[in-house]
């Protein structure tokens, strides 16, 4: 994992364990609630600093560029797997590729370390 990949691990894991310690809806939350919830707050996190920091340019472009700069910051690892060789293009719905990749994102959070580019 890259540096600003385990800020953005280390900050959402924070973050949730707070909500989840201290709020009682939290309690509530299944694995599945608790990872959607990770996955948006790192989302956000790499969308702000894509945008604050204008690091590329090319991110900026168009909102499909955006797109894949997300995917790209909050796991390279699999953005390279499901989307590397064939970018989304704009207009472009691909449900499947989208499904692989959260697929293989939510193995890397829950077996860090590990390669998850097999078995998608």
């Amino acid at each position: 994992m890259s540096r600003a990949q385990q800020y953005v691990f280390l900050t959402s894991f924070c973050w949730l364990l707070l909500n989840f310690t201290l709020g009682s809806d939290a309690r509530k939350n299944t694995s599945f609630d608790i990872l959607e919830q990770m996955s948006q707050l790192q989302r956000k996190e790499c969308e702000l600093s894509i945008t604050k920091k204008g690091i590329d340019d090319s991110c900026n472009e168009f909102p499909v560029a955006l797109e894949n700069c997300i995917m790209r910051c909050v796991s390279p690892e699999c953005y390279d797997v499901v989307y590397s060789a064939d970018p989304l293009e704009e207009g472009e719905v691909d449900t499947m590729r989208r499904k692989q990749y959260n697929k293989c994102w939510k193995r890397e959070i829950q077996d860090p370390g590990e390669s998850h580019s097999l078995n998608l």
